[in-house]
């Protein structure tokens, strides 16, 4: 018999990159992710495992990198501005010919106000085409960066806002 593997987290800390998912699926990972600081770089579309619920604290990021892929989106829990200012939320990677690409990332609920952006595309949405709720409550959620945000298929609730202040949707 091998190592259990029920209810597994993996939490980054300390300020530095975190790429994750360069070979293979992370299924091990199955009791959720927490990002509390640093850039959490993912590289292939099952690079957060079985995963639920994914947090990102203040201060840190996940940079979902272009990785696209036909998964079921993952609700998160999400504050700040990230680890450099540029988005709790980002999407560094290439656009290339299939810029159309998800985050894992779309049920979201707002922790604190929230920024959320990078240079490429970032599309939420899941695979079913199933209403997203983003819950901002009493925050703010703010597009940054020069590229494009589209929440597919987005209910948002709460008093919050949501404001895009660089890019376009």
């Amino acid at each position: 018999d091998g190592p259990s593997t029920s209810n597994v987290i993996l939490t980054k800390t300390g300020k530095g990159l975190l790429v994750l998912g360069n070979s293979g699926n992370n299924t091990s990972i199955t009791g959720g992710v927490v990002v509390a600081e640093g850039c959490v770089k993912l590289t292939n579309k099952n690079a957060l495992g079985n995963a639920v619920p994914v947090q990102i604290k203040n201060g840190a990021t996940i940079d979902v990198n272009s990785i696209g892929g036909g998964y079921v989106a993952k609700s998160c829990s999400v504050s700040g501005n990230g680890w450099d200012g540029n988005g709790a939320i980002q999407n560094n990677g290439e656009a290339g010919p299939n810029y159309n690409q998800a985050t894992p990332l779309a049920a979201l609920t707002l922790a604190g106000n929230t920024s959320v952006g990078g240079s490429s595309q970032l599309v939420f949405i899941n695979s079913s085409y199933n209403a997203i709720p983003w819950e901002l409550g009493a925050y703010t959620l703010t597009k940054i960066g020069s590229g494009r945000l589209m929440p597919a298929n987005t209910t948002m609730t709460g008093t919050g806002r949501f404001i895009v202040s660089e890019g376009s949707l």
